[in-house]
């Protein structure tokens, strides 16, 4: 099965020069190295609402030169996972200078997660997601029924 995992705004995000929004995903606290991603934005301006700001598994830099990029981040590139076991803890590790703070990060993002067949989407806030906070623009979001729901769904 494979997995993406894609973050979405909920309403205009201004952008300054040199943001940056890095993720990975955990399973049982280990690294998925091919999950690994960063967006870098190379410019000022606004990312609108309901459009991409950032997904797992590549890394892109968005400014200028590419002008229509500057509008909503690349999709995702999906992961494969062979087998899950339900005692998997998965987790998506962010860290961003974005959202230096859990409210705003929770009030103006969603988060997509789907494979070949389904889908979910959730705000931040909702009770489905279980956030940690260890610092500044550091997150580390509890993903593991979302996941499990797929993975049984397949």
């Amino acid at each position: 099965m494979e997995i993406g995992v894609e973050f979405f705004t909920n309403r205009t995000t201004f952008i300054s020069d040199f943001y940056e929004f890095h993720n990975i995903i955990l399973i049982n606290n280990s690294e998925i190295k091919e999950t690994s991603s960063s967006d870098i934005f190379k410019f000022s301006g606004c990312v609108l609402g309901g459009k991409r700001i950032a997904a797992i598994g590549r890394k892109k830099v968005y400014d200028f030169k590419n002008y229509a990029e500057t509008f909503e981040a690349e999709p995702a590139k999906p992961f494969k996972i062979l087998f899950l076991d339900p005692e998997d803890k998965i987790y998506l590790k962010v860290n961003t200078n974005i959202f230096l703070d859990p409210g705003r990060f929770v009030e103006e993002l969603s988060l997509k997660i789907y494979s070949e067949k389904n889908s979910h989407i959730a705000a931040l806030n909702s009770p489905y997601i279980k956030i940690d906070w260890p610092g500044r623009g550091e997150y580390i979001l509890d993903i593991t029924e979302l996941i499990n729901d797929l993975y049984r769904k397949r």
